[in-house]
């Protein structure tokens, strides 16, 4: 855990709980499955609560199932806003695909992906794992996903036009 700031080991100082300004500055979220914000705060409110890993994957699972945060399914209509989404998706499994890592399926799986990209971190203390997030340096997705020319000229500009509109 030398050289990483997270959660854990910087503690959390604010009243609010809100995803680490890296997960958008570095254009994560166009690299990743819809609903991984939703997630990550999700997570983040557990780990400041003390839960390991496996209480924090049981209070997941009620969530997955009271507030429909499962993956994407892919069993919507392929028109309209559906359509999109459904692109949208495609694009980002194929990405993850490409990149050896697995589109999630399940709550465990999401989790999973976001520690196997380095967002996420698993501590071992007492015979527990425990997870936390990583708040700085913050990884780039260009060094963890294999990406074709268009969609890393994408990224880029994406993640430039965010410094622009600071």
């Amino acid at each position: 855990m030398l050289g990483f700031q997270t959660i854990l080991n910087t503690g959390w100082d604010h009243d609010d709980i809100y995803v680490p300004s890296g997960f958008l500055r570095n254009a994560w979220n166009l690299c990743l499955p819809k609903g991984t914000l939703s997630i990550l705060l999700s997570v983040m409110s557990y780990v400041l609560q003390g839960l390991s890993k496996e209480e924090l994957l049981e209070q997941m699972r009620r969530e997955e199932k009271e507030l429909h945060l499962s993956p994407f399914t892919f069993h919507l209509k392929n028109d309209g806003a559906d359509g999109e989404i459904i692109k949208r998706e495609n694009e980002v499994r194929k990405l993850l695909e490409r990149s050896g890592y697995e589109y999630p399926q399940n709550i465990e799986s999401w989790l999973s992906l976001l520690v196997q990209v380095g967002i996420l971190i698993e501590i071992r203390y007492k015979n527990r794992i425990f997870l936390d997030l990583v708040v700085e340096p913050y990884p780039v997705p260009e060094k963890i996903l294999t990406f074709q020319d268009d969609e890393l000229h994408f990224l880029l500009i994406h993640r430039e036009s965010l410094k622009t509109h600071k």
